[in-house]
């Protein structure tokens, strides 16, 4: 700001004033949208007045005619008063700006974490899904040390939480990882025993005993914190309902608070989040499923009728207008699957095979799936014949 009002006290025509502060304004949003570019919604509104100072000082090149003596002599009078506000400007926004950047640097390494975390848990490691989580907690937690209600960063925390409780509920699977953890961890100590004191392959084989031992702390450590189950999930609602407070209309949180209360068994307050949510949003069928299953324990079978009803006619309204999605067919195959109706479930399945576009997205592999466990669970061994014969044998390099 300083070098521009000393730039243009030296330009006595208005048509390059104006052209000078387009380009100003121009390269400052740039450089706002570059500094803050982890997390835009700081920067929206900022962006917005630039930009279009900068488009309407351009324009205004062709059309205004004012003195531009007068305004040279304007600047000059005034230029302390514009120092002192870039100085003012500088002293506030900008120390706010750093702890806005510092917080959404460290967002971007949780959100890393937690996708490694939920990409080791579907490869079957559930050790390592709760090590990254611990990681990712950490960075979460830096991040919102320096913006509290930063809404992504709640909105991920929650998500972290609800997942680590949904993790911790898997006793058994986690019990039996833990064994074999503690198991390689004895192995390498017996092999590190065996080996000179001082060498290479010993001191590598301890380095990687340091990281073993340093992972299970990590995990008990974070599985302390939580406790239990439960104590996770209430932790999620809690950082769900500090994106509620500060960002009242993102649509999604009802979702998953739904899912936390689910997980706690209110079952009452479950149903009311994900009212709520269909109503904003009626396509996600994932929703009504989950819905469904709340009626259900909740002793409410009229309801479950109701909404399955009901989201059969979509779905099928939906098909009728877009006859090529494929999701809208699973969709409506498990609804016919949840409400013991084989018959009409196969025909979806059936009918899916008659599209051109039953190859994108691994569509035939996951219709082939369905309809030979179909085949299998009906124990139809002439429909199973005639299943390979059609579908296998005849699609041997597309399967």
């Amino acid at each position: 700001v300083f070098i521009f009002f000393t730039v243009i006290k030296r330009l006595k025509d208005l048509r390059g004033f104006i052209l000078l502060l387009g380009l100003f304004t121009s390269v400052f949003s740039s450089l706002a949208n570059n500094f803050f570019s982890v997390n835009m919604r700081y920067v929206t509104s900022g962006l917005t007045f630039w930009v279009f100072l900068g488009i309407l000082s351009g324009l205004l090149t062709r059309h205004i005619k004012i003195d531009s003596a007068r305004i040279s002599d304007a600047l000059k009078r005034y230029s302390i008063i514009f120092i002192f506000l870039s100085v003012l400007w500088g002293s506030v926004v900008i120390p706010r700006g750093y702890k806005l950047y510092k917080s959404d640097r460290e967002l971007k390494r949780a959100v890393e974490y937690s996708k490694t975390a939920v990409t080791v848990n579907m490869q079957g490691s559930i050790f390592s899904a709760f090590y990254y989580y611990r990681v990712a907690y950490r960075f979460y937690l830096n991040s919102l040390k320096h913006e509290k209600n930063n809404v992504i960063c709640n909105y991920f925390m929650g998500n972290l939480c609800q997942d680590a409780g949904e993790l911790m509920v898997q006793t058994d699977r986690y019990l039996k990882e833990e064994i074999e953890f503690k198991q390689n961890i004895s192995n390498l100590k017996v092999l590190i025993s065996r080996e000179v004191p001082g060498s290479m392959r010993r001191g590598d084989l301890e380095m990687k005993l340091s990281e073993l031992e340093r992972i299970q702390n990590e995990v008990q450590e974070f599985r302390h914190e939580f406790g239990t189950p439960a104590a996770a999930f209430e932790k999620a609602l809690f950082y769900y309902d500090v994106v509620v407070k500060n960002s009242p209309y993102y649509v999604q949180i009802h979702y998953h608070k739904g899912r936390a209360f689910e997980n706690l068994g209110r079952y009452p307050e479950a149903r009311d989040e994900f009212e709520i949510y269909l109503r904003q949003n009626p396509v996600d069928f994932d929703a009504y499923f989950l819905l469904s299953d709340i009626y259900k324990k909740l002793g409410n079978s009229e309801k479950v009728d109701d909404l399955k009803q009901n989201l059969i006619s979509e779905i099928e309204e939906d098909i009728r207008i877009f006859p090529l999605y494929l999701p809208l067919y699973f969709s409506l195959y498990r609804l016919y699957i949840s409400e013991k109706n084989p018959e009409q479930a196969e025909r979806v399945l059936l009918d899916m095979f008659t599209l051109p576009d039953i190859h994108l997205n691994k569509g035939f592999h996951r219709a082939i799936y369905f309809l030979y466990a179909h085949y299998i669970n009906t124990r139809d061994t002439g429909k199973i014949d005639q299943f390979k014969k059609d579908y296998i044998f005849n699609n041997l390099k597309t399967f």
